[in-house]
């Protein structure tokens, strides 16, 4: 594996691939020129052109989050079918008043991000997730509060101090999200307010900091405004894989038959023969636990591991089908974070993609796969496919790969 996206933001890739730090850690990244992959420009592009709200966009002002049509268009310009998509002028307006703008999941509608976070996907084995925040000068953007997975924070543009406080519920699980400084009680409230935080740090462009799901964190923009991208990092646990597997009890097999017999009437007025049902209900499920089959139990957490994954970047979908712009000749790259994973039957391989799946045959499907194994980023020929196809069968599959984003010209 070679960490070609880890490498850019952190000295240790290898190790930080093997386990994430169990403590909060700040650094300079080596490869300065990530700042650039999500910058100002970036959101004047998006915010300029008006996107759909759809969940990506939040406004936070006065410590309260804005509702969608307070920024969105509703029924201003071209009737109800623009309704929801977000109004550049509102959004000036907001942020010039104080307002903090963030928009989350990134990678679907950013592609040097998308790129990025595909990238990082891959090295991991996760499917690693990217926001933005920015928050004029002098301002709170999100009151203390901790998040369910582990984030890296990428300081793009300006500068925010953080503090950082150790967590009161260790290893939160994905429903135990945090309600907020508010939620807290008055002694945990007076801790984070009052108490020295475990660590203090002021991030300028460029700079990086890792905090371990559960770890209260709050930030404040300095003289200048703050723009980070957060990348997350989700955490599967035993609870969420148990939570997956009992998910797959409902199977229409014979032997997970009792677990669909219905336990009685009459439970609500007799809480004694409510505590015998309940008991047996758990000797049930622990017996047919032992019948589940775990290959069919890690293939399905795979699957559903791999649905979250970002979907290939398929930059050109006309002109691979439509245009004849790939000869037998034509120089040819891989892109190995395109795939998740392969399976064999027979002479078939199956490339496994985020949102589909592609079979190819033959010799052609194992230098594919071959690639795939070593991160190959050498350049190769639709040549090179016609092992046992004839030339203009290797043109067309070349021309699928590219269409399908696996593949792209040099």
């Amino acid at each position: 594996m070679l960490f070609r996206a880890l490498a850019r933001l952190m000295d240790e890739p290898e190790k930080f691939s093997q386990s994430a730090p169990e403590l909060p850690a700040t650094w300079r990244v080596p490869d300065l020129s990530l700042t650039s992959v999500f910058n100002l420009s970036s959101l004047d592009q998006i915010i300029g052109q008006g996107i759909p709200e759809e969940g990506r966009v939040r406004v936070l002002y006065k410590n309260g989050r804005l509702a969608a049509d307070r920024f969105t268009l509703g029924n201003q310009r071209g009737g109800s079918c623009f309704a929801n998509h977000v109004n550049p002028a509102t959004i000036s307006k907001i942020l010039d008043q104080g307002g903090t703008l963030t928009l989350d999941r990134l990678p679907q509608i950013w592609a040097p991000l998308g790129d990025f976070c595909r990238r990082l996907s891959f090295e991991l084995g996760l499917n690693v997730d990217a926001s933005s925040f920015l928050t004029p000068a002098g301002l709170w953007g999100l009151d203390y509060h901790y998040d369910i997975a582990s984030v890296i924070l990428l300081q793009t543009s300006g500068s925010k101090t953080w503090r950082i406080h150790p967590p009161t519920l260790v290893d939160p699980l994905e429903q135990q999200k945090c309600g907020g400084i508010k939620s807290l009680d008055d002694f945990d409230q007076k801790r984070l307010r009052e108490e020295e935080p475990f660590l203090q740090v002021t991030l300028r462009a460029g700079d990086a900091l890792f905090i371990p799901r559960g770890w209260y964190h709050g930030g404040v923009a300095e003289d200048e405004h703050s723009l980070h991208v957060t990348l997350w990092f989700p955490h599967y646990t035993a609870y969420s894989l148990a939570n997956m597997i009992v998910r797959g009890l409902d199977k229409r097999d014979d032997k997970f038959a009792i677990l669909r017999k219905d336990v009685g009437w009459g439970l609500a007025h007799d809480p004694q023969r409510a505590k015998e049902v309940v008991l047996k209900s758990i000797i049930d499920v622990v017996e047919v636990l032992d019948c589940v089959d775990p290959n069919e139990a890690a293939e399905d957490f795979l699957r559903e591991m791999r649905n979250g994954f970002i979907a290939p970047a398929r930059t050109h979908p006309i002109t691979s089908v439509l245009v004849a712009s790939v000869d037998i000749d034509t120089p040819l790259v891989l892109i190995p974070e395109a795939i998740q994973g392969i399976s064999r039957n027979k002479s078939e391989i199956q490339f496994d993609l985020a949102d589909s799946k592609l079979t190819v045959e033959g010799r052609a499907a194992e230098f594919l796969a071959t690639l795939w194994s070593e991160d190959s980023q050498n350049p190769w020929c639709a040549r090179d496919l016609a092992l046992d196809l004839d030339g203009a069968s290797a043109i067309l599959l070349a021309r699928r790969l590219i269409s399908d984003g696996l593949v792209k010209a040099m």
